[in-house]
């Protein structure tokens, strides 16, 4: 910080001669000559402080062009961003590019310029791996194409989104074709322009990465808050983890003997236990670095699916017979129900207090008598094999199936109702949450998150997870946050559900092909016909020229 004019005087009245000759008088001719210095060296003194100022590109000011200049800012075929602030942001954006062609760089230089965006690549079908409905899947020529997908918050500035085009264009590997998706309100009417579009509210949200995986488990199988924490269990690392509260996984217990899944989480007298696989034993933590056996293999049962707290006392749900077991509370489970020809209760909740329990192979559900036998209170419906996962939800009681990942609601007597039919590929509900008010459920084998419409469908809220992640294995509340838990990239995900987009309704003049610049200007230079009703992506090259066009459901 400059010193002052009156600071830099005292200063200089301080090194004169002693004498009457060298009067230090403020009114004096000497005191005014003096203080003519002083305001030059203020004046030094300031330019140096704003000088450091503009060593920072971030906030230069007076040497933003030379920066400008310097870094080659604006790219060939971009023009200046039309604020000081904007070219402050896209001259930040080069001055820390380092330069890769992984997907996260892009993503990285998609941040720098305050946008977000997903990249997915697409795969060749392979004999022996792919099958059909394959998601992002087909010819050879497929492997060089990336699906580029941009968010637009309503109210955001979409000014730079030109310049995210014009440097991932510039910076992709050569071979890369890229397909451009736009989603957001922060569009213009003219991007609209010719074809009817009925604007309304429509989240279009995604999957914010919070952690990684850690060491070799590539599943976070189930998720669990305690003591204000949230914690993981894995697959087939067996081991529990703990969540940093921002970007990592912190590893809190070892696999202990020879059970690498832990297949249930659930906190129980204020401590927190799992349900093991391959030898079904009930582990504790010793809130430190360790698990301990509360309960050893029952029998000839092999996992713990699940685990849930019912009248003061802990259950669990087992495999491949579909029993019952209740812990002892001290160091044995002691099986209180058969599931008949059942093979598995994947699932276990407490609805009108009572207990009920999923099952597999024809996905029934069971209601507890409280003392020694299932009773059967839903068939099997639609041949769904499964009943994965429970929740209750307004005073309803609703399971996720497999095989299609269909929403079953309990009638409340004897029979499933069927109210939402399997989204697209999804064949797996593996796990429900009601959450702010509805009701969600994580799917399989595309990893998106999908929320019940409170009357006959399912309506993805997130798209596909990004690294290859193909399910959603537990989701949970956490912090009035939702968070899944992830395989096959053993990652842990928040879902952002704060944005509304608006949704685009309606169709493309027949013969009209839509391509904009950065002013969002609408050029006819090629020609597409048809009807698009839930979304629309256009390929650019560098110029803006349209080669190509992919669809997304939103």
């Amino acid at each position: 910080m400059a010193r002052s004019s009156l600071e830099y005087l005292q200063m200089l009245q301080a090194v004169l001669p002693t004498g009457r000759a060298w009067t230090r008088d403020l009114y004096s001719d000497m005191a005014d000559f003096l203080y003519g210095l002083a305001e030059e060296f203020n004046r030094l003194e300031e330019r140096v402080d704003i000088l450091l100022g503009e060593i920072d590109s971030r906030y230069a000011d007076e040497l933003l062009e030379e920066y400008e200049r310097d870094y080659g800012v604006p790219e060939d075929g971009l023009t200046l961003a039309s604020t000081e602030a904007l070219r402050r942001l896209v001259l930040n954006a080069k001055v820390r590019a380092r330069g890769r062609q992984d997907k996260a760089y892009f993503g990285e230089i998609a941040n720098n310029l305050n946008l977000s965006i997903l990249i997915l690549e697409h795969s060749t079908a392979t004999c022996g791996s792919s099958y059909c409905g394959t998601a992002f899947c087909g010819s050879a020529a497929l492997s060089f194409y990336w699906s580029v997908i941009i968010y637009c918050p309503v109210g955001e500035d979409i000014s730079l989104i030109n310049d995210l085009v014009t440097y991932c264009n510039l910076y992709k590997p050569a071979h890369t074709v890229c397909l451009w998706s736009f989603y957001g309100g922060g569009f213009s009417n003219g991007f609209s322009n010719g074809f009817t579009a009925i604007l309304g509210d429509e989240e279009i949200l995604v999957w914010n990465k919070k952690a990684s995986q850690l060491g070799f488990n590539p599943y976070i199988y189930s998720l669990a808050v305690y003591n204000n924490k949230l914690y993981g269990g894995t697959v087939p690392g067996g081991m529990l983890f703990e969540w940093n509260d921002s970007d990592a996984w912190t590893e809190k217990a070892q696999r202990l003997g020879e059970e690498n899944h832990i297949l249930s989480l659930k906190v129980y007298k204020g401590k927190l236990y799992g349900g093991t696989y391959p030898t079904g034993k009930l582990f504790v933590w010793n809130d430190f670095n360790a698990w301990t056996i509360a309960a050893q293999q029952l029998g000839s049962e092999t996992g713990i699916f699940s685990l849930a707290v019912y009248k003061g006392k802990l259950y669990g749900g087992t495999s491949p017979s579909g029993l019952l077991y209740e812990w002892n509370d001290l160091d044995a489970w002691e099986e209180v129900a058969s599931a008949g020809t059942e093979v598995l209760i994947y699932s276990l909740a407490v609805y009108n207090n009572k207990l009920y329990g999923g099952t597999a192979l024809n996905g029934k559900l069971y209601e507890w008598d409280g003392t020694s036998s299932w009773t059967e209170v839903a068939g099997s419906l639609g041949a769904q094999s499964s009943i994965l996962s429970l929740a209750v939800y307004n005073n309803k009681l609703y399971g996720g199936t497999a095989s299609n990942g269909r929403l079953f609601e309990w009638n409340g007597s004897d029979a499933w109702v069927e109210v939402a039919p399997q989204s697209g590929s999804e064949t797996h509900a593996h796990s429900l949450a009601a959450y702010n008010g509805r009701l969600y459920s994580s799917t399989y084998p595309y990893g998106k998150l999908l929320e019940w419409n409170d009357s006959d469908a399912w309506v993805e809220v997130a798209p596909q997870l990004e690294d290859d992640a193909t399910q959603i294995r537990a989701i949970t509340v956490y912090n009035e946050k939702l968070y899944g838990g992830v395989g096959i990239n053993g990652a842990l995900y928040e879902w952002k559900n704060k944005s509304v987009y608006p949704r685009i309704n309606g169709a493309f003049t027949l013969g009209f092909n839509v391509g904009f610049n950065r002013h969002n200007r609408i050029d006819t230079s090629g020609y597409f016909g048809g009807g698009f009703n839930k979304g629309f992506s256009l390929g650019f090259d560098r110029f803006n020229n349209v080669v190509g066009y992919t669809t997304y459901e939103t």
